[in-house]
């Protein structure tokens, strides 16, 4: 596919291959993923959904767009203090170099 752009850290960055549904169902991630990214029930009990593969995703392919809430670690230490973190956290970098947790 056409690169995007690279990353020190990951390399090459590959865009999101085009075969994605548009969302506006309560299940958008079922309608919004890849065809290649099946979203089932977590194998981790009580966890919901999750994101499974169905074939090889090469390094640095972006899979989309995330729209949740992005933290910062500050905020993210508070709430692993508080014993509310579940776990599901992904830490992250931001362009200027900043933890993150999405």
């Amino acid at each position: 596919g056409n690169v995007i752009g690279t990353c020190e850290e990951h390399g090459t960055l590959l865009p999101c291959l085009p075969d994605v549904t548009v969302p506006g169902t309560k299940k958008s991630a079922k309608n919004t993923a890849p065809s290649y990214i099946e979203i089932k029930e977590s194998t981790i009990p009580g966890a919901g959904d999750g994101a499974f593969t169905t074939q090889f995703i090469d390094p640095g392919r972006i899979l989309g767009e995330y729209r949740g809430k992005i933290i910062s670690e500050k905020e993210y230490k508070k709430i692993e203090q508080c014993g509310k973190e579940s776990g599901y956290a992904w830490r992250a970098v931001n362009h200027q170099g900043h933890v993150i947790y999405l």
